[in-house]
């Protein structure tokens, strides 16, 4: 069986994306299917709101992948309806 392993980096990270993403670890990061990086993220400077560049999260599992596919279409859902509701 092939292993599954890689990383999802995501940027434009919002104040209200990032208290989902402390959550989601919160939550599910004593799995250890997962890793997730605060050391690597990046402010991005003059902008109000803040936005964060470089969230950066690492996997080693397909459990891993599914966890973090969950958040990302939590994020990205989230985006959306934001969009349909302008």
């Amino acid at each position: 069986m092939p292993s599954v392993n890689g990383n999802i980096t995501l940027n434009s990270v919002n104040d209200r994306e990032m208290e989902k993403i402390w959550g989601f670890k919160a939550k599910h990061g004593h799995t250890g299917a997962f890793n997730f990086q605060p050391n690597a993220i990046q402010v991005v400077q003059n902008q109000n709101p803040a936005m964060y560049n470089n969230v950066v999260f690492t996997y080693n599992s397909l459990q891993g992948l599914n966890l973090l596919t969950e958040i990302v279409n939590e994020i990205h859902k989230k985006e959306e309806t934001k969009a349909v509701g302008q």
